[in-house]
């Protein structure tokens, strides 16, 4: 009669590592939301040559009084220029944590600043 250490052994494979590939795309995946739950994209600021972007997503910020009170890592604007074209091109603000965005979110919406339907031109700010 055989043990039941050695029908388990015989019939149960051996614990696999994880590969390689299949860590980096986890890894890979959970980096890609992260970041993306840390950036905000501000339609409708007016665009000019030789901006220098962080001091339009200042404005805005210092224009509803939370400037200083959130870590901004980047800033920039989405896109291509394209010549003789009215288009403005979007500006993506990525912010050190994912709270500081929906804090900055809720502030807009109770403010009134921008809307989708009124760009934050159209309200007197960052012109």
């Amino acid at each position: 009669m055989k043990s039941w250490s050695e029908i388990v052994q015989k019939n149960c494979e051996k614990p696999s590592a994880p590969s390689v590939k299949s860590v980096q795309q986890v890894v890979k995946s959970f980096v890609n939301e992260n970041d993306r739950s840390r950036s905000l994209i501000i339609y409708g600021a007016t665009e000019q040559e030789g901006e220098h972007t962080p001091d339009i997503v200042a404005d805005l910020l210092l224009s509803v009084n939370e400037e200083d009170k959130h870590q901004i890592l980047g800033s920039r604007r989405l896109g291509v220029i394209k010549p003789d074209s009215d288009s403005i091109r979007p500006i993506k603000v990525t912010f050190g944590s994912s709270d500081s965005v929906k804090q900055v979110l809720s502030i807009l919406s109770v403010t009134n600043v921008a809307k989708p339907t009124q760009p934050v031109r159209d309200k007197g700010f960052l012109d």
